[in-house]
């Protein structure tokens, strides 16, 4: 993983070879050369995001899961708790009266999302 400890490393080494060199039209060529391939750095900076924001893309899609899946079973939860009690569920007046409860959403919250387009697009600036 390409990191800004790295770019500091490379500037710092470029920098230092510019202020120790006499710049002839072979060293400006050769620096000149290596800032090339510092720059194309960025391409191995944007597959990096790319595959982070993939990443975080399945966080929140797992994020989106765990809340579904606790609010289904505190669902049945409440389910079994009331046929336990004795309520026949099955009957719509007593459904309706315990709609309520059986609706009841443990989990609350916003759903995560990640947005590409608002990352690439500050990335063009």
């Amino acid at each position: 993983m390409y990191t800004e400890e790295n770019l500091k490393t490379e500037v710092d080494e470029l920098r230092q070879k510019i202020a120790s060199t006499t710049i002839t039209d072979e060293a400006f060529n050769e620096i000149e050369s290596e800032l090339l391939e510092l720059e194309h750095k960025r391409g191995v900076v944007r597959n990096q995001v790319l595959a982070l924001v993939a990443e975080a893309q399945g966080m929140c899609k797992l994020d989106a899961k765990v809340k579904g899946t606790v609010n289904s079973l505190y669902s049945e939860l409440n389910t079994k708790k009331l046929e336990d009690a004795g309520v026949d569920l099955t009957d719509e007046c007593e459904f309706y009266k315990y709609h309520q409860v059986l609706s009841r959403q443990l989990s609350f919250g916003d759903f995560l999302k990640v947005e590409l387009g608002t990352t690439m697009a500050l990335m063009m600036r």
